[in-house]
């Protein structure tokens, strides 16, 4: 059973190692280690604070992370945490759920929640969306006048109750939050859990999961972990590949005039080089599209070809028709896209035509022609 208890004086040691879990200090927005020192001096005025409101999360017995209040007038900024051992269970959405019904029922003055989450933290913005937050002016705000008690929010509708998966084990990357969609898509059909910093043994070992699933992921998977899963481990990429290996292969597809699409392969220790499962090829026109259109249109297409074979993904079917990457193709790197906009700068709402013609001119002194019917 889950609930939430007040902070007591006996609780500054357990507070104290949970804010320096590594972690905890890199979602933080002050990543720097706390002293104890530093520590004891916030709890004493926490404690005593009729503005700041601790509680530490219990499963049963075992305190397993802790969700504070910040009260401001009529609003109260929600930060909490999860220790490291219980990273998974749901109990970052359990905590935000639990806190709104405690503000409902003790501080009926409170009307509005606010998180501040870094972009980089997605498993606390999944946290937060799922509780009903929307992102407002770069934070996630919730309403009291829309809360309902245990309103069935998180419970599946008619349409959308699915199996269990059969016990599988889907450990999903990721380090952009459009990718929740398709995570939230996942976890209806068997045990889930996101994460978003580097990948280790520690971690796969605490997990055990059957599959991993990398999708808009920026760190590089070692070799230990991906002899770990044996290999089970695959990553989405918006290009037919081999071509456009590595960072922004929509608008590298354009300058260089190659072969575009989505490509779902085996994850391997070089970049974007492991064995092709599925593609799908993908045509634009430039004079109607910007960076930003075709971004959204390919990873809409990479979900899409994900979802089609799920089957085959979760059964791991897919390993019998993997085939090598044909061809040497292409790749790029961050410091070629920072080159690209010291030569000619460009916003991702461009007309992609318009750019290439400002490109071409930039860089031959020539332009291009513009195809679009008068």
């Amino acid at each position: 059973m889950l609930f939430l208890r007040k902070v007591t004086n006996r609780d500054i040691d357990i507070l104290f190692h949970w804010a320096n879990e590594p972690s905890a200090r890199m979602n933080a927005f002050h990543s720097h280690q706390i002293s104890y020192e530093e520590h004891r001096e916030w709890f004493q005025r926490m404690i005593n604070s009729s503005d700041q409101l601790q509680y530490i999360l219990m499963c049963d017995t075992v305190a397993v992370g802790q969700i504070r209040l910040s009260v401001n007038g009529n609003e109260a900024e929600i930060s909490y945490g999860i220790s490291e051992p219980y990273r998974k269970n749901g109990y970052g959405k359990a905590a935000i759920r639990l806190i709104k019904r405690e503000v409902k029922n003790e501080f009926p003055y409170i009307s509005k929640l606010i998180a501040k989450v870094k972009p980089s933290n997605i498993a606390s913005i999944y946290c937060f969306e799922e509780n009903q937050f929307e992102e407002k002016y770069q934070q996630y705000e919730y309403s009291m006048e829309r809360y309902e008690p245990d309103s069935g929010h998180g419970k599946d509708k008619e349409e959308d109750k699915i199996s269990d998966g059969g016990g599988l084990k889907l450990l999903y990357l990721t380090n952009n939050k459009n990718a929740l969609p398709l995570f939230r898509w996942i976890s209806r059909r068997c045990e889930a859990e996101i994460f978003s910093d580097r990948l280790t043994v520690e971690r796969l070992s605490y997990v055990r999961p059957d599959i991993v699933v990398s999708y808009n992921y920026v760190h590089l998977v070692s070799r230990q972990c991906i002899e770990y899963v044996n290999g089970n481990i695959i990553n989405m990429h918006i290009s037919l590949l081999p071509w456009n290996r590595g960072i922004s292969p929509n608008i590298w597809s354009f300058i260089d005039d190659t072969p575009k699409g989505v490509t779902i392969h085996v994850l391997s220790e070089g970049l974007d080089e492991g064995d092709i499962i599925f593609q799908e090829a993908i045509s634009f026109d430039p004079n109607i599209e910007t960076f930003e259109t075709t971004y959204q249109k390919l990873n809409g297409a990479a979900v899409k070809l994900f979802k089609s074979h799920w089957d085959e993904i979760v059964s791991g079917h897919y390993k019998e028709s993997a085939k090598k990457q044909d061809g040497r193709g292409s790749y790029h790197s961050r410091s070629d896209l920072n080159a690209l906009r010291n030569q000619i700068d460009f916003s991702w709402t461009d007309n992609i035509g318009d750019f290439l013609r400002r490109y071409q001119q930039k860089k031959y002194g020539k332009e291009i022609s513009d195809t679009r019917e008068p």
